[in-house]
């Protein structure tokens, strides 16, 4: 990590970004006591990163269930269809 604390924004932020996958509050604490100048652009870049579901852990592709239906629904439906036609 830079020590510089007159570093350019983009630089400061493209080494904050590059320092964890996902920011925590230690990681954002040690860059705005380095960089206070910073603050506000670091705090908005974690929490942009934070919120961003692309980073997510969790599958967000995720396929919709079928939906199941139950024999006495489809045997139900099987007749109200015999009986209409």
């Amino acid at each position: 990590m830079t020590t510089s604390k007159s570093a350019p924004l983009e630089e400061v932020l493209y080494e904050f970004s590059l320092a964890k996958p996902v920011p925590d509050a230690e990681l954002l604490d040690q860059f705005v006591r380095l960089y206070p100048e910073h603050a506000a652009a670091l705090t908005d870049l974690a929490v942009d990163i934070v919120l961003d579901p692309s980073l997510s852990d969790e599958e967000t592709t995720a396929e919709p269930l079928a939906p199941s239906v139950s024999g006495a629904v489809s045997r139900a439906m099987s007749r109200f269809q015999n009986r209409l036609f």
